[in-house]
């Protein structure tokens, strides 16, 4: 420890011992009094030691960083220099700590200098969230090798928020600086401390997949996304740069996770906010592709207009083949509009977007696993183009944070077409032709969006949940999210979202006591179905219909009759037995 007199004497000592053994190397590990705890921690825990007090001197047996043996403190070594060697050290208190004294104040000038250095050295902070993710794995070679960031250094953090997935992460940065790539600043730094991963970074990929648990509620799967990304955007808002570039992937409810991001972190840009929406436009031109037929990296400008975690639309207005085979042939770069040459309207209008829907699942079922390089390289494409931008007017896909383009809110994320014509820049290409039933989708879209954006409100940097239980919801308890819909949307088409939440659970509720009623009914004996009073039949009317009652009563008692004739042909009568 820097300002420790008792690591004065060791050092002494250990510089005298040096000065006059030809073979006797020592090495100093000098630490401040904050990481000296922390330190000395690690080091006793990877090598099985018990120590407590400042220095700690070990031996090591063979070459640095080889089987280490512990001496222990200053005086156990000032024994084992006298005993090994006949050497001491005479050195008062007041020289201890006018030495140690020198001591920290070197160290806060050598810190000072490094921290300089580090400034002054150009790389760029990549931060992976999730990063336990197998996606992560299929990123590092886009983000190491020069494919995006041509020469320029990178610093790669891998961020997971479980403790637990600390070792699998590390098991990852040793594999990644296996690889040796000549673009990785320093080592991969791997943390479960959000603020050390996100404070420096200048691009963070989110990775995070909220899996819904057996039997769990929708309204609970949304919170639990929510709070998440709540979490992570009261972190930004404490530790991240105004530049900060934020690229979120996901099946997920990736809208909301965006909204509750750019509502949170206000200093951050919405323009430097962007989801992925590739995976679905690749899988879209595949569809495409097999059908024309020709290759997917011919087809051009298909466009997703939506979420693409739950409902989006396919739009091909603008869409160009290249290199198709017919009458019309040109050089390389021509190209044809879609509608030119392609005539089975019905396809497009009927099959076409449920085949896409169903391409990644068909894909993970003959795979065996997620298609997790799919993923991977839909989001090293769209960070390509965002931060290197594109010479063509090509038009992709990506989810926006809204300014009010196509009749979406403001705030609200939503899927659009764009053209990256600068380097960390795009625009939102607005003049697409939508017909009237693709407008009245896009309508439904954007109110169930707006429906899930409403569950929850923003106060002082904190994200606040409004899903609450039936049990615990006040019969006047209303929600207003009319702030979040857009002027073309009728009030009289809104609906609150804590009511459409209650009908659902209520409607659970009833499902389940007429499953009771129907396993009562069965299970009653033959006698008392006569009896009006035992089956309540003026509460089962407002549970069943009358006629669904009759038919019921009228089962059971045919099930009953059954059951007590066979009992009568293969027991004897109750006198017998007792006789």
């Amino acid at each position: 420890m820097q300002d420790c007199p008792y690591y004065v004497r060791a050092e002494l000592l250990g510089d005298k011992l040096a000065r006059n053994l030809p073979d006797f190397k020592i090495h100093k590990i000098v630490k401040t009094t904050a990481e000296w705890p922390e330190w000395l921690c690690e080091i006793c825990e990877a090598n099985g030691w018990k120590h407590e007090q400042s220095p700690i001197i070990w031996r090591e047996l063979v070459d640095r960083g080889g089987k280490g043996v512990l001496i222990g403190g200053s005086n156990e070594f000032e024994e084992y220099a006298y005993g090994y060697y006949g050497v001491t050290i005479d050195l008062d208190g007041k020289s201890m700590k006018i030495i140690a004294y020198e001591n920290q104040t070197t160290k806060i000038e050598l810190d000072e200098e490094e921290r300089e250095r580090i400034r002054n050295e150009k790389f760029i902070k990549v931060c992976i969230t999730n990063a336990s993710s197998p996606v992560c794995f299929s990123l590092v070679d886009s983000l190491l090798s020069g494919k995006i960031f041509g020469k320029e250094k990178i610093s790669l953090c891998l961020l997971d928020c479980d403790p637990a997935q600390t070792a699998e992460l590390q098991y990852i940065a040793e594999n990644i600086q296996n690889m040796a790539y000549g673009l990785l600043y320093l080592n991969v730094f791997v943390t479960s401390d959000c603020e050390k991963a996100f404070k420096g970074s200048r691009i963070i990929i989110f990775l995070d997949e909220v899996e819904r648990k057996e039997e769990e509620k929708v309204h609970r799967w949304t919170e639990r996304n929510a709070v998440l990304f709540g979490f992570y955007g009261t972190t930004l808002l404490k530790v991240a740069k105004s530049d900060t570039l934020l690229l979120v992937a996901g099946n997920n409810y990736m809208c909301l996770n965006m909204s509750i991001l750019n509502e949170i972190v206000s200093h951050i840009s919405s323009r430097n906010i962007i989801g992925v929406s590739k995976v679905i436009e690749n899988q879209a031109k595949s569809v495409l592709a097999e059908k024309l037929p020709a290759s997917s990296c011919s087809i051009d400008n298909v466009v997703i207009l939506g979420s693409i975690s739950n409902d989006y639309l396919i739009e091909l207005d603008k869409t160009l083949v290249r290199e198709f085979d017919c009458a019309v042939v040109g050089p390389a770069t021509f190209s044809q509009p879609l509608n030119d040459i392609f005539h089975q309207q019905s396809w497009l209008k009927k099959e076409y977007v449920n085949e896409v829907s169903s391409r990644k699942h068909v894909n993970e079922m003959n795979l065996r696993h997620p298609t997790y390089h799919l993923i991977g390289h839909a989001i090293t494409t769209t960070l390509n183009y965002w931060w290197n931008g594109l010479s063509s007017n090509a038009i992709f896909s990506a989810t926006l944070i809204s300014n009010g383009w196509y009749g979406v809110p403001e705030g609200i994320a939503f899927s659009f077409p764009v053209a990256f014509y600068l380097p960390l820049a795009y625009s939102v290409i607005e003049n697409l032709s939508i017909s009237e039933n693709c407008r009245e989708d896009m309508d439904l879209i954007i109110e169930n969006l707006v429906k899930d954006r409403a569950l929850f409100v923003v106060k002082d940097g904190k994200l606040i949940s409004k899903v609450v239980s039936v049990e615990s919801l006040p019969e006047s308890e209303e929600t207003d999210y009319s702030a979040f819909m857009s002027s073309r949307t009728p009030s009289s088409q809104r609906s609150d979202v804590l009511s459409f939440l209650l009908e659902e659970m209520v409607e659970e509720q009833e499902a389940l006591e007429r499953r009771r009623t129907k396993m009562s009914i069965s299970s009653m004996p033959r006698g008392s179905l006569d009896s009006e009073h035992d089956l309540e039949l003026e509460n089962l009317d407002a549970i069943m219909p009358e006629e669904e009652v009759e038919e019921e009563i009228s089962e059971t008692a045919l099930n009953t009759e059954d059951i007590e004739i066979e009992d009568n042909n293969n027991n004897p009568p109750a006198e017998e037995t007792e006789q």
